[in-house]
């Protein structure tokens, strides 16, 4: 029963540029078929974006989220096996 519910969790990461030029790391996590959270980090550069995205996916694997799929947006979806 609570492996079930570890695997209806969502969190999903997307790099997309903003309107003023800068970058933007998207991370958007909760339960399936709920909104979730969303939080922004904005960053000067892509390869500083790019560096905490990095460090987010590891840090998320390494707690068990495996990877579902690359989503149609620029998001990248996980879910954690319990």
């Amino acid at each position: 029963m609570l492996e079930d519910f570890y695997q209806r969790w969502f969190y999903n990461l997307g790099i997309p540029p903003d309107l003023f030029g800068s970058w933007l790391l998207i991370r958007e996590y909760g339960r399936v078929g709920s909104p979730g959270r969303l939080l922004t980090n904005w960053f000067e550069t892509q390869d500083a974006c790019q560096a905490l995205l990095t460090k987010r996916l590891l840090s998320k694997q390494k707690k068990g989220h495996k990877k579902t799929g690359v989503l149609e947006t620029p998001l990248r979806a996980f879910r954690r096996d319990a």
